[in-house]
């Protein structure tokens, strides 16, 4: 019986994390992943770090399984974000899920110069009409929607913003900021020495995750943007180096935001 609720539940939202799914079922967090482990075995559902996907998300493309993955913490992060970027300035977006909760964010700024590899921002990007809209060369991804190589890099070089805000993949105090690609870490490295301030966004669950790649220390940003879970003694590290960081609080009543895809995506 608990576990057809949980089935039916995922069905009308697509994701879940573990602890709505305890308040809900006022069960354990402990109970409800024993069901989850049960209901992927027979292939119902798919488990996320914190939650678990509706099957029919796993048919949607890597791209949009991550905007619904965290998506309650990416959209209090991406808020955050927004309240730094001033009417009038020039900005350079990275690629990525969080990314995407950002330009949602920008809907009300005006006269904007927006900077982005990020294919999937560009429509939304252009549905306010005072935003100039600058898209980078380059090899899509389609991983992460994002333009990369060295079109991109270059196409980067000749150009300042008053704010970049990036995406990774880990971080910490120690290995700095992480990421797996080597045609893309070359174009965040573009994008940091192209901003007077950058901002890292990347939701808590990315703090100490280790990566192929190390894209800067910490020390070469301004600020990072995060959420729970991130110890005391790694938020301690982080503003030794002399970072602003902000931890996003996360209301407990929180529901998770499904963005709609990239109609290029869609098919």
């Amino acid at each position: 019986m608990r576990q057809r609720q949980i089935m039916a539940l995922l069905q009308e939202t697509g994701a879940l994390r573990i602890g709505e799914l305890s308040q809900m079922l006022d069960v354990s967090d402990e109970t409800v992943r024993r069901d989850l482990a049960v209901l992927q075995e027979q292939g119902l559902l798919t488990r996320t770090r914190g939650g678990a996907l509706a099957e029919s998300v796993r048919l949607e493309t890597s791209f949009q399984r991550r905007m619904r993955e965290n998506g309650v913490e990416k959209r209090e992060i991406a808020q955050i974000a927004a309240s730094y970027v001033e009417d009038g300035s020039t900005i350079i977006i990275d690629s990525g899920s969080t990314m995407a909760h950002l330009v949602s964010q920008l809907r009300n700024k005006r006269d904007l110069v927006v900077i982005t590899n990020g294919i999937n921002h560009v429509e939304d990007l252009l549905s306010n009409p005072s935003l100039t809209v600058v898209v980078t060369g380059g090899m899509v991804r389609r991983v992460t929607m994002g333009a990369a190589g060295p079109l991109a890099v270059e196409s980067l070089s000749s150009l300042h913003a008053d704010h970049t805000f990036l995406a990774a993949h880990g971080f910490s105090a120690e290995a700095g900021m992480m990421y797996p690609s080597f045609d893309e870490v070359a174009v965040k490295r573009a994008m940091i020495r192209a901003g007077a301030q950058v901002t890292l966004l990347a939701d808590g669950t990315k703090c100490g995750r280790a990566s192929m790649v190390r894209v800067a220390p910490l020390d070469e940003l301004t600020r990072i943007i995060t959420s729970p879970p991130i110890s005391e003694a790694e938020q301690t590290k982080i503003r030794d180096l002399g970072v602003e960081l902000v931890v996003a609080e996360i209301p407990e009543n929180a529901e998770l935001t499904l963005v709609d895809p990239p109609r290029s995506e869609m098919g």
